[in-house]
């Protein structure tokens, strides 16, 4: 039985394309196929990172749609994605501490209105897994705001884990610049990824009414921008942003 590749067209026969090597079968993304991905991607290496990377940082809602449409093979895949870029934000997160505890120099964001939980030490130290442990609840935010859409639940996880792992590429970009030039402010970083963000679901969601299409992204920016502050206010990471 002849199949077409999702990714490049060709017509063949198999389980393979001859072409580019995308698997003949792509199911849609679910919560049992999320399962079977998360161990794949934390064993598993392709060899996609730097194209991943590019796309999603000047087409990100179309990359996402590419792939979640069954144009995978160029793509890292999304978990595995993260868990990089999360180990990369955490090595460098620690490089900074050591280096600005060196030279003499505040090297935490304390936060003197929020008490210092014990979950807030841990963020602290370790911010990518507090990024990570937003993505549930942004998925369910950005899927409950465009149920018009024909993306479910778990294609959104989709979406916001590789959104978040960008969100950890500006992180580590950030503490470099903090490690070279020390000024102590999270807000050049937070703009550019809110900005960045904006325009990936502006790119992913598609709208019928412009109105309507443009007050929901509105809505979704909001919460998503209210969710990641006080995040960040609770991880101790910040001073509080509400007066």
């Amino acid at each position: 039985m002849s199949v077409t590749c999702l990714n490049c067209n060709t017509v063949y026969e198999g389980k393979d394309c001859p072409e580019c090597g995308q698997k003949a079968k792509t199911e849609r993304v679910t919560f049992s196929s999320i399962l079977h991905d998360i161990p794949h991607s934390i064993f598993h290496v392709d060899k996609g990172v730097f194209y991943t990377l590019v796309q999603l940082l000047y087409r990100p809602g179309k990359a996402v749609k590419e792939y979640l449409a069954g144009r995978r093979v160029n793509y890292f895949l999304p978990f595995a994605y993260l868990f990089l870029l999360s180990g990369i934000t955490a090595f460098i997160t620690h490089q900074k501490l050591d280096y600005l505890l060196s030279q003499g120099k505040v090297a935490t964001f304390t936060n003197s209105y929020i008490p210092y939980l014990p979950a807030a030490i841990l963020y602290n130290k370790y911010p990518a897994l507090l990024f990570c442990t937003l993505i549930p609840l942004i998925s369910l935010f950005s899927w409950l705001l465009n149920l018009d859409s024909k993306y479910n639940y778990w294609e959104n996880i989709i979406l916001n884990t590789y959104l978040i792992a960008q969100f950890n590429l500006f992180f580590a970009i950030n503490d470099i610049i903090i490690s070279i030039h020390y000024y102590g402010s999270l807000t050049p970083m937070l703009v550019c990824f809110f900005c960045y963000i904006g325009f990936a679901y502006y790119q992913f969601f598609p709208g019928k009414s412009a109105f309507i299409d443009i007050l929901k992204k509105i809505v979704l920016f909001g919460v998503i921008v209210v969710m990641v502050l006080t995040s960040l206010t609770f991880s101790g990471l910040m001073t509080r942003w509400w007066w």
